[in-house]
């Protein structure tokens, strides 16, 4: 899809909500568009079209089909980590935890580690507190548990030593 009927179909969610339609149909209308939008564009969207008096849920429920949309591990990757951050900012830490588990399915690269760590350091600091931040060390903590082929103990050592960073 292009960018300009991306835009057009986010815009278009947003106005439908202005105009009282039920959040839930609008955000389905645009939602299509919203894998083919920027970040800054999404976040606009998904803050107009489902504001903080709606329900939390709703919110972190837009997030986490975002991530099925990915196409790249990279864009998964950043996708599981801000919807992550949109859990926490929600009370919702359990969705926080598992979002950042499936993030660091795998092996996870130093750079995979560094985004997850970077993502909750700053929704730490929106939020207040370090509750992020701990949820990921949890969630690195369990990473890598069943892993049997080569290299995965090094992976999870590495991971290991991350997780007592955030930790200390």
């Amino acid at each position: 899809m292009g960018g300009d009927r991306a835009n057009e179909l986010v815009r278009q969610a947003e106005v439908r909500v202005k105009a009282g339609m039920p959040r839930a149909e609008a955000l389905q209308h645009g939602e299509s568009g919203l894998t083919s939008v920027t970040p800054r564009r999404r976040r606009t969207a998904a803050r107009t079209t489902l504001p903080d008096r709606g329900k939390p849920y709703e919110v972190v429920d837009l997030y986490e089909r975002q991530v099925t949309r990915c196409k790249t591990p990279v864009d998964r990757t950043r996708a599981l980590a801000r919807a992550a951050q949109v859990a926490a900012a929600k009370g919702a830490m359990d969705r926080a935890r598992t979002f950042f588990e499936l993030a660091l399915t795998g092996a996870p690269t130093d750079d995979t580690l560094a985004l997850l760590e970077t993502t909750a350091r700053d929704g730490d600091r929106v939020t207040g507190g370090e509750k992020l931040r701990r949820t990921l060390a949890t969630a690195m903590a369990q990473g890598g548990q069943g892993a049997r082929d080569g290299g995965a103990r090094a992976e999870r050592c590495s991971v290991v030593r991350r997780r007592w960073r955030i930790a200390t």
